[in-house]
């Protein structure tokens, strides 16, 4: 709630700012403030998705993706990137799952078209992936998490819980398919990260005995 506030005062510093600026000059666009106002508007609306208002959230997160294409005359800009990952998570949060998996592939095409490999692009392709779970379309799901994990890789910035939940996420698509050797491989490895998982530890070790199990029956 602290966090919050200290943005909306920002925001309303920095609206304050630019609705001077445009009185005075109307043909000369502040592209810095834009910026900076639409960035606000993100980190405000990503504390708002996790606070349990996505309504408010999707609002403010749209209005900051109208100021980044403002500010860069288009909208394969990095900045839309994160913009776009928060308008998902908030649709999601709203039960709206294809305007959600809308926006993260849009921000996926958008860290293609600028270059952009980081972490916004991992969280992005594994929120992806989730909605292809829940629509159970598990092989693509699967592929997704594995596109996610990979980057995380690339990058070394996750921590072993980090990677666990992935693993565990791609051996979860993967138990409704074929590949269980591959499910049961992925359960192991988030098992592996042990007290790092914390609370979670039990629900990898349950998959685990799940697909050793399924695994023990195709054999059979």
């Amino acid at each position: 709630a602290a966090a919050l506030e200290t943005v909306e005062g920002v925001l309303a510093m920095q609206q304050k700012q630019k609705a001077a600026e445009d009185a005075e000059n109307t043909q000369v666009k502040d592209l810095a403030l834009l910026r900076s106002l639409a960035r606000s508007l993100t980190f405000g609306a990503e504390l708002l998705r996790g606070s349990g208002h996505p309504d408010k959230a999707l609002k403010w997160a749209k209005q900051a993706r109208g100021l980044v294409e403002e500010a860069a005359g288009r909208l394969e800009d990095p900045d839309s990137l994160e913009v776009l990952n928060v308008i998902g998570s908030a649709e999601a949060a709203l039960g709206h799952g294809k305007e959600a998996y809308r926006a993260w592939a849009e921000a996926e095409r958008v860290a293609r078209a600028v270059g952009e490999r980081g972490e916004t692009l991992a969280a992005v392709q594994f929120n992806m992936g989730n909605q292809l779970l829940v629509e159970q379309r598990y092989e693509e799901a699967a592929g997704m998490f594995e596109k996610s994990l990979a980057l995380e890789q690339e990058l070394g910035a996750s921590t072993p819980a980090d990677s666990a939940a992935t693993h565990f996420a791609i051996a979860t698509a993967l138990k409704h398919t074929t590949r269980t050797q591959e499910a049961l491989r992925h359960a192991e490895a988030a098992a592996s990260a042990g007290a790092d998982a914390g609370s979670e530890l039990v629900r990898y070790q349950e998959l685990v005995a799940h697909l050793q199990r399924q695994a023990s029956v195709v054999e059979a």
